[in-house]
């Protein structure tokens, strides 16, 4: 009697042995502890396939691959060079790419500019969100624009010197901020929007009143009051009489009073005409950007964020 008859449990194959039934596996598997059960053999790990450049398992078999620029041979395993005309794949078009192209063997490589990320098409540029997705260094409030992004503070904190963090204010300084908030009425004089409230004035009004029955009343209210107000001047002037016109650029302003320029992080100079200089970033480019330098495109002047070269990852450009 065949003792294979039924299989007898195998997963694939019953051999009859001296009327013994024995389990067999068809080829690229191999028998189970079981002896019934039949599994892959990983032909790349084991170092069956003898590939030349690249090998791929399969469930029962494998294939070659080859690196780009080279063609498979007909043995399946050997890999042979493409003898063709070299031809820069980003003349024509940019090689169909948003920003950046960079030719390589395997055709055009394409990257964007600082916050701007690859779309699905690996070929165009769409903006990167970073208060979304987490990579603004922003420690409040987070505005995304085209390409880039801004921090900002909540009432009572003050933007810090790296344009990411918040400082809280001290009671003075909320004192004074709320001053320069407030409307000052004397009497017959009310400064409206929007002039830019300045430097301030002592003023000394003195009562005048036809009726000299209340005089004594009013003398006590008013006499020779001196007051602190504030002198407003209109957009794009300051200095103390408001005749001087603010000449700085790229977002800029100037202190009301000396008419120095305040630059915003990115930008520095006596009229903040000047991007800082490369691996330098926030306000006054007084900080050292962290990009793995060989690895990155880009470092953001204003927040230091780094903008990666193909193949490139992390807040650091440091990972492959």
């Amino acid at each position: 009697m065949d003792p294979c008859i039924g299989g007898n449990g195998c997963a694939h194959m019953c051999q009859s042995e001296n009327g013994v039934a024995r389990c067999a596996c068809h080829p690229g598997y191999q028998l189970s502890e079981d002896k019934k059960a039949c599994a892959d053999i990983n032909e790349c790990t084991e170092g069956l396939a003898h590939c030349g450049h690249r090998c791929v398992n399969s469930v029962g078999s494998f294939t070659c691959a080859c690196d780009p620029g080279f063609e498979l041979g007909a043995d399946g395993h050997q890999c042979y060079r493409i003898e063709l005309e070299i031809v820069n794949s980003c003349e024509k078009n940019n090689g169909g790419c948003s920003h950046h192209c960079e030719h390589a063997i395997g055709g055009p490589l394409c990257s964007c500019n600082h916050g701007h990320q690859l779309d699905s098409d690996e070929k165009t540029c769409i903006d990167l969100d970073e208060c979304e997705n987490g990579e603004a260094c922003c420690a409040q409030l987070c505005t995304n624009y085209l390409g880039g992004y801004e921090c900002h503070c909540q009432e009572g904190f003050q933007i810090s010197l790296d344009g990411c963090g918040c400082d809280a204010l001290d009671d003075d300084e909320l004192e004074g901020e709320e001053e320069e908030l407030e409307i000052v009425r004397f009497p017959g004089l009310q400064l409206q929007s929007p002039p830019q409230l300045g430097h301030y004035v002592a003023t000394t009004l003195v009562a005048s009143n036809e009726d000299e029955e209340d005089e004594g009343e009013e003398e006590e209210d008013f006499q020779e009051l001196t007051a602190l107000h504030k002198v407003a001047c209109a957009p794009g002037t300051n200095g103390k009489e408001c005749d001087s016109i603010c000449k700085c650029q790229n977002g800029g302003t100037c202190d009301l009073l000396t008419g120095q320029c305040q630059c915003p992080p990115g930008v520095h100079g006596k009229t903040c005409e000047d991007d800082c200089p490369k691996g330098a970033y926030g306000a006054g480019c007084s900080l050292e950007c962290q990009c793995v330098e060989e690895n990155t495109l880009e470092c953001s002047a204003k927040n230091g964020s780094c903008t990666c070269k193909s193949g490139y990852q992390g807040n650091r450009c440091q990972k492959e």
